[in-house]
This record gives structure tokens, C-alpha cells and sequence, in this order.
């Protein structure tokens, strides 16, 4: 019987490699399947975490378009500083009593 396995195996080895290979000069629907395929086979939030840090490796060589249309997917907010001014008031205030010109009695 393990015989029969290995020789099934042996006469769909090669569909099976040509399973994996990504060919070139296809549709954008095609690459979408493979990777929505790659991303079905990812068991857990590690195993994800390490396969986008290896296709982010070449993030750099993207044009501006296509940098700005990643952040807006992945919702990247810039990073913003909060500065506050504190204004002291340059005008003195007049602390010397008024004087009471009408009489209140």
C-alpha cells in the first residue's frame, strides 16, 4: 500500500510544485487568489505577523501611490505631537484699588 502512495505521489509531484509557483504576466485577480489562498493557510496571528514581515521587505522599492494606498488600508494614522503654547499675558494688570467717585450711601 505504500508503494501505491509513493507512486501516485511521484505521478502528481509536479502539479503539485506547479501549485506554488506564482507565474508572471497574469491578471491582478489571480495574484489576489494566491495570496487570499496564502493568507486562508495561515493557522494563527503569529504565523501572519512573520509572513508580512517578510513580503514587507520590499516596501521601499514603491512608488509613492502605492505606499499611500497600503497606509490607507492598513488605517496608518501619522504619528501627530501634541504642542501646547501656554500664552502668559504681557499686559500688566492694574492692582491698585479704584477709587469710589460717586457716592453709594
Amino acid at each position: 500500500m505504500d508503494n501505491d502512495l509513493d507512486n501516485i505521489y511521484d505521478l502528481f509531484s509536479d502539479n503539485v510544485q506547479n501549485e506554488h509557483e506564482i507565474k508572471s504576466n497574469e491578471t491582478q485577480l489571480y495574484y489576489t487568489n494566491k495570496a487570499e489562498s496564502i493568507l486562508h493557510q495561515m493557522q494563527n496571528n503569529d504565523t501572519y505577523f512573520i509572513f508580512l514581515k517578510t513580503f514587507i521587505k520590499k516596501y521601499h522599492e514603491l512608488n509613492s501611490e502605492q505606499k499611500q494606498e497600503i497606509i490607507q488600508f492598513m488605517d496608518i494614522k501619522p504619528k501627530i505631537e501634541k504642542v501646547f503654547i501656554k500664552q502668559n499675558n504681557t499686559k500688566k494688570k492694574n492692582n491698585k484699588p479704584k477709587l469710589c467717585n460717586y457716592d453709594d450711601y
